[in-house]
């Protein structure tokens, strides 16, 4: 099984109803976002059945506890990728305003998206030298999970998370021009 399609949505209502309140939680942090939750949490299910194996991380297993995370961690990507789009969107009007020399431009800069974004490709410059840190930093930032839980699942220390994480938020910050990242 592949991406999306491991994650046999329609067999539970339960886990429905429980990824329709992650998307709720979801949809309120992005404060451009234009998708409901109820339609987030559709647009995983299309991904699911179509078996899409564009994902950032590993598959998981077949326990609830693994898939839960696993798709909240995909609904927030679903939610980049269309931060991404407005972004190259605006960016495009932003160009076109510019070369008819107009003046005035009716297009307005959705920071929101863009600092998504910023975030999303700043913790993925992370990975790149120190994965365990940009691991922790998903876990924290994406999926809302404590420090603690965080580093019960990557196996080490508590200790170790929080120097890893004190770490990181700061590297972080140094990439996004100063702004702070959420603790």
């Amino acid at each position: 099984m592949d991406g999306y399609g491991a994650l046999n949505l329609d067999s539970n209502p339960e886990r429905y109803e429980h990824l329709r309140r992650l998307a709720v939680a979801l949809v309120r942090q992005e404060s451009q976002c234009t998708l409901t939750a109820t339609g987030l949490v559709h647009e995983l299910f299309l991904k699911a059945s179509k078996g899409s194996s564009n994902v950032n991380s590993t598959n998981p297993g077949t326990s609830g506890d693994e898939l839960l995370p696993y798709a909240s961690r995909m609904m927030r990507q679903i939610l980049i990728d269309r931060a991404r789009r407005r972004v190259v969107r605006i960016k495009s009007e932003r160009q076109a305003t510019e070369r008819t020399g107009d003046g005035h431009s009716s297009v307005r800069s959705d920071r929101a998206s863009l600092m998504l974004v910023e975030l999303d490709d700043a913790i993925d410059l992370l990975a790149k030298g120190m994965p365990e840190n940009a691991e922790l930093a998903r876990l924290h930032l994406y999926d809302g999970i404590s420090i603690e839980a965080a580093a019960e699942k990557l196996g080490i220390s508590r200790a170790t998370a929080f120097r890893k994480w004190d770490f990181s938020r700061t590297w972080l910050a140094s990439k996004l021009n100063h702004q702070p990242v959420a603790r």
